[in-house]
């Protein structure tokens, strides 16, 4: 406590007063302790001697003095009943609040005499004379507490954790458990902020050993997860997570005894626990201890009974599941992951239930898109195992889930994010139908709440999906509709006076037109985009806006071929060039290459009587090769090249007309020519850094 010693205090502390001043009232054993009006004559008497005047004008400070006698005279009386082994009922006061009276009204003198008597070397002092052992320390341990929190005030952090902690002892040596843990606590918290993280760590620990044994198992579960936090950033992971491991197993400690609701929330406490630590032992690749402890946050979550807590109990369930399949999934343990992934969507799912049946629909729509997220992850671990048949159908389940959440919400917005998930994870399953129709929802909406851009994008998803499914109406359809939508967007933009996005907009609408089979209409939006670039001071993308609808004039003057005689015509030229596109045909400054007459990625063979639609994807490069795949391989893209691994653009892939024109004028490469062309390296990727694959999946 930093005490300093006088001697003449402490002979005034410690010499006996006169024989006349001592409190016989105290010494008398024949004081009856329980009796209510024998223990408040004794009370008023002991409070009024003249010893304990006096020793109480040394040892306190002065302020409210009545009260501070009055107090110690409790605490004489007390020290009596423990002598006699009767309780404390009659004895006017109170024990616990005349010890923090005592603690706030000490005066140097005072703590110097506490502190002999914690030294053992008080002789005859005064605190020992008139208070019980336990009660002397515990008053020596208040004193501690509030000298610890003076020296916090006055930012003498480090001096305040030792008070604490000499609190913590003391307490402790009083047999109070309780008081010592939360001592031990409040010294390990300034510990901790200081960043003396292993200190902190051990302070914590002993802070939950003693909750342990005052029987206060929440705490202590939470002080073992604090030490667990601070060896974690002491640097110290497997310490880290053997304590997390012990705070788990507090958690459980007499869990079955518990009431229902105290139950699960000590389980729910041990399952994160639990799932930490193996969360921490995947990471530092102990794949062994890291199963051992998700098995035991499972049993953890087993304990949970959700009737008593309903949705937010199936929630609260769900997401510990997902805690132990995160710490599986970087383990490396996917399978294992993927099925507690599902465990966590079904209690997703059972919370969604819940919610709409006490009318909560907006928690209902979230739980549903929380247990798509649950089927969704599971579909990408068991993709990862190889186990694909489950993967498609996470997938499948997922995308339903994000229906039901669709179907749950009461504004477009919402019903547009979930109805584009369900699309996108219908895509992933490989079920382009679903994904088409869901686009096309999805689109709907979006129109309805005034996205415009997420409608016309999502129209433009769907139309590929129905061209892949060789529904050419229903593609051309969807074109359509995403060309009204971006020029909605380039009206929006204009008004707002963004020229810029306008143009872009409007050149956005010109391609889908054109994919309708629209070219008039294309290049009227071309020639609007032209005029608008020109104003945004873009001169070069006017020229290629106006490049374009020279193009589009070209076709528009021609034959008017719907996709579907297009297709027919890309197919009907490939087989009439089949020996030709082996080797390499030239069409002005491309290639067209068809080598094994397959596509390139997904090795579907070329079937001049299936109806099919062929494009064309640059390998880049100086020679401009071009090789044909499918529209199914160009739409599993996904917007990545899979030769060069960055983002597509213009130019990458080419569709239809653009596809049939160069093919219908292509010639066989001339014989000194070919061998540099078709020995020409596949150029290097540009930027692997922000590339997910390589290769396009095969559906």
């Amino acid at each position: 406590m930093g005490l300093t010693h006088s001697t003449a205090t402490r002979y005034q502390l410690v010499a006996p007063a006169p024989r006349s001043h001592q409190i016989d009232v105290v010494d008398a054993a024949e004081i009856d302790v329980t009796n209510d009006q024998a223990a408040l004559a004794a009370h008023e008497a002991i409070a009024n001697t003249p010893e304990l005047r006096q020793f109480c004008d040394l040892v306190f400070d002065g302020v409210d003095t009545a009260a501070c006698r009055k107090a110690l005279a409790t605490l004489v009386l007390c020290k009596r009943a423990d002598a006699q082994h009767q309780g404390t009922g009659s004895i006017p006061g109170n024990r616990e609040g005349a010890l923090v009276l005592l603690a706030e009204r000490l005066s140097p003198a005072g703590k110097e005499a506490l502190q002999r008597l914690l030294g053992g070397t008080a002789g005859n002092n005064g605190f020992a004379k008139y208070l019980s052992e336990p009660d002397g320390l515990c008053l020596a341990g208040h004193a501690c507490w509030r000298q610890g929190k003076d020296n916090v005030l006055a930012g003498a952090r480090a001096k305040a954790a030792e008070d604490y902690e000499t609190a913590g002892d003391v307490y402790k040596l009083a047999g109070r458990a309780s008081w010592a843990a939360d001592a031990y606590r409040q010294a390990a918290e300034i510990h901790m902020q200081a960043a003396r993280y292993e200190l902190a760590a051990e302070i914590y620990k002993m802070a939950a050993g003693v909750y342990t044994h005052a029987k206060r198992l929440p705490q202590a579960a939470e002080a073992y997860g604090m030490a667990s936090r601070a060896h974690w950033c002491a640097g110290q992971p497997e310490l880290a997570a053997e304590t997390g491991l012990m705070s788990g197993e507090v958690c459980m400690m007499g869990a079955e005894t518990l009431a229902a609701d105290d139950r699960n929330e000590a389980c729910l406490m041990a399952t994160f626990a639990f799932s930490m630590a193996a969360q921490i032992y995947a990471e530092n690749h102990l794949p062994e201890k890291s199963v051992e402890a998700g098995t035991k946050a499972i049993q953890a979550i087993l304990g949970i009974d959700p009737q008593e807590g309903g949705a937010d109990a199936y929630t609260s369930i769900a997401h510990a599941y997902k805690a132990v399949a995160k710490a599986y999934a970087r383990a490396g343990l996917n399978e294992k992951a993927a099925e507690v992934e599902l465990c966590a969507a079904k209690n997703y799912w059972n919370a969604a239930d819940a919610h709409r049946q006490a009318g909560q629909y907006e928690k209902a729509a979230k739980a549903q898109r929380q247990a798509a997220g649950a089927y969704k992850a599971a579909g990408m671990s068991y993709k990862q195992a190889d186990r694909h048949n489950e993967a498609v159908e996470s997938f499948l389940m997922a995308a339903q889930a994000h229906l039901r959440a669709a179907e749950t919400y009461g504004r477009n917005a919402q019903i547009a994010k979930s109805y584009l998930a369900a699309a996108a994870l219908y895509a992933e399953a490989g079920n382009g139908e679903r994904a088409a129709a869901t686009y096309m929802l999805a689109a709907a909406a979006s129109e309805q709440a005034g996205w415009f851009s997420t409608a016309a994008k999502a129209f433009s998803s769907a139309a590929k999906f129905y061209r892949c499914l060789n529904r050419h109406d229903r593609a051309e359809d969807a074109y359509r509709m995403a060309a009204k939508n971006y020029m909605a967007v380039a009206k929006a933009s204009t008004d707002a006076g963004w020229r810029l996005q306008a143009a872009d907009a409007r050149l956005q609408a010109a391609k889908a037109y054109a994919q309708a089979s629209l070219p008039k209409e294309a290049a009227a939006a071309c020639r609007e985009a032209e005029t608008a670039y020109i104003k945004a001071g873009r001169p070069e993308r006017a020229a290629q806006a106006s490049a374009q609808a020279s193009r589009f004039d070209i076709r528009a003057s021609g034959p008017q071929l719907s996709r579907a005689e297009v297709i027919k015509a890309i197919n009907e030229a490939i087989a009439s060039r089949q020996e030709g596109l082996k080797k390499g045909m030239r069409s002005g400054e491309i290639t067209l290459r068809m080598e094994e007459c397959r596509d390139i990625f997904s090795f579907v063979d070329f079937d001049a009587g299936a109806d099919v639609e062929w494009c064309l994807v640059s390998r880049g490069g100086e020679k401009n090769i071009y090789d044909f795949v499918t529209a199914s391989t160009a739409i599993s893209m996904q917007n990545v090249h899979p030769i060069l691994r960055r983002e597509l653009r213009e130019g990458d892939v080419l569709q239809g007309h653009d596809v049939l024109a160069p093919l219908l004028t292509a010639s066989p490469v001339e014989p000194e020519g070919l061998e540099a062309a078709m020995d020409e390296p596949i150029a290097a990727p540009e930027d692997t850094a922000n590339s997910s694959t390589n290769v396009p999946s095969q559906k």
